[in-house]
């Protein structure tokens, strides 16, 4: 039960980081001119 509880919470980081970087990725693209990379 440890084991799954750790699983879980470390797959529900991941999925927020990847999340958090995507989202990032796409705002920067979104309001910054393309010629400032």
């Amino acid at each position: 039960m440890s084991y799954f509880c750790f699983l879980s919470v470390f797959v529900f980081i991941f999925c927020f980081y990847y999340c958090f970087s995507l989202a990032q990725a796409f705002y920067t693209k979104a309001f910054l001119p393309p010629q400032q990379l």
